[in-house]
């Protein structure tokens, strides 16, 4: 039997949206002179966003 985890694809397909902005934004960041820890950081903070609205969909 699959985990909850391999048979939901939303959280990964969440993921992979994530990865996308970053990486679709990380050179108008570098050329507007913006760390890219900066970006590491913005990346961290919205898969943890994710992780709570998904935890909080399964409330309901």
């Amino acid at each position: 039997m699959a985990s909850s985890a391999n048979s939901n694809p939303v959280p990964k397909l969440y993921k992979s949206v994530i990865d996308d902005v970053i990486n679709e934004v990380r050179e108008l960041f570098l050329d507007e002179g913006v760390d890219e820890q900066v970006l590491l950081e913005l990346k961290t903070l919205a898969a943890a966003v994710l992780v709570i609205l998904v935890s909080l969909l399964h409330i309901w």
